[in-house]
């Protein structure tokens, strides 16, 4: 008895002195195998969800605000407030790492994105996507700094906008000015926004190997922990892959993505290349509510979240993450951003993944339905699909 108590004691004393750096271990998400914090730190990630409860009235305004680009998503069903495991991790293709889900900011001005950030803070969330022409860079720093997390706790990637690609030295100033904004010494993720510049503004001569040779500098430099590209098609990654000077694999590829747009192609092209897929507008776009509001609520998407017992909104996320896609679900309503991180506590089959995947019509919900890709002047593909063929 003597020996079991010692036992116990010293386990106790184990648990709580545990190292952070040692809080890293590996668990299965679908078909791949991620890096996610042990299960004996979930407190340390996540509060309980009824500590959240008492927010809620505060959040109806916001929740009324978005009611028409935000399809409602029913909340009485099992896992709609808040995270019951950890955010897994994946690791890149020069070894740093990303949560499999973070919060998009798009279109939280003037201030908007600092209670989104607070509640993603209290429900788990590690991983904060912005970019230099959302304008709320600044924001978003202060928000981080004021939630009493570490910098080396959370990830935040931003973006390069097209003005700022025409030489080096626009690139460099570009990234200088984002991390002052932010109040950070680097960012996790910098990303090449749009695949090209506005033919009026280019440099001759000018190709998306520039800016992306100066981001490589950032790189070595320690200002950007990894570095991607937004919006490209097979045929750009291949000219990138064979320009001049270019050295660096892109480590992410940020695309839209979602079951009327199935990039397959791309997909697999990614996987074979190492390249991490991200998707934007997984569930709906502001830019075309009423698609949004069509693929959410989709008799095969209803159907199975009543199988899975979730709701529309994270079965599509799900969807994604099945296939090995991060998602950065953009929310300023409480209870949705609690919604869209609650991912891991199910899976979908096989066949649900394939029947979600049957809805693609090669449809785009961004941009006006404009293949950014095609616009840069690539792909018959890209072509095709930015015409819904």
């Amino acid at each position: 008895r003597v020996m079991l108590s010692l036992k116990r004691i010293l386990l106790l004393l184990s648990l709580s002195h545990h190292d952070k750096s040692s809080a890293v271990g590996f668990a299965r998400v679908g078909n791949f195998a991620v890096m996610a914090p042990k299960q004996k730190r979930l407190d340390d990630f996540f509060k309980p969800a009824a500590a959240c409860k008492s927010a809620r009235r505060e959040d109806t305004e916001s929740r009324d605000v978005e009611a028409e680009a935000e399809p409602s998503r029913s909340s009485n069903m099992q896992g709609a407030s808040g995270p019951s495991r950890p955010v897994p991790m994946v690791t890149l293709n020069n070894g740093r790492h990303l949560p499999m889900v973070g919060l998009g900011t798009y279109r939280m001005k003037d201030g908007k994105s600092k209670q989104p950030i607070a509640w993603a803070v209290e429900t788990g969330y590690r991983y904060f996507d912005t970019a230099s022409v959302y304008a709320n860079e600044r924001d978003v720093g202060e928000a981080l700094k004021n939630s009493g997390l570490k910098r080396e706790d959370y990830f935040i990637s931003t973006k390069l906008w097209r003005d700022d690609m025409g030489t080096p030295e626009k690139v460099g100033k570009a990234l200088e000015k984002s991390l002052k904004n932010l109040g950070v010494e680097y960012v996790d993720l910098w990303l090449m926004h749009w695949p090209s510049m506005k033919e009026a503004k280019k440099p001759p001569g000018w190709t998306h190997a520039v800016p992306w040779r100066a981001m490589q500098s950032a790189l070595r430099e320690g200002k950007a922990r990894a570095i991607g590209v937004c919006s490209f098609s097979e045929e750009m990654l291949e000219d990138l892959r064979v320009a001049d000077g270019v050295n660096v694999t892109p480590a992410v590829n940020q695309v839209e993505f979602h079951p009327f747009l199935v990039q397959r192609g791309l997909l697999e092209y990614c996987k074979k290349k190492g390249i991490q897929l991200q998707a934007f507008a997984s569930v709906k776009s502001s830019d075309s509510p009423k698609k949004g509001k069509e693929m959410l609520e989709s008799p095969e998407v209803m159907r199975i979240a009543k199988e899975v017992k979730k709701t529309p909104a994270q079965v599509l996320l799900r969807w994604s993450i099945e296939q090995g896609v991060l998602v950065i679900p953009r929310s300023t309503s409480r209870e949705h951003i609690e919604e869209n991180v609650r991912l891991f506590d199910f899976s979908l089959s096989p066949s649900q993944v394939q029947a979600i995947s049957s809805l693609d019509r090669g449809t785009r919900l961004t941009w006006k339905g404009v293949d950014p890709a095609v616009e840069a002047g690539f792909g018959s593909e890209s072509r095709a699909s930015a015409r819904g063929g």
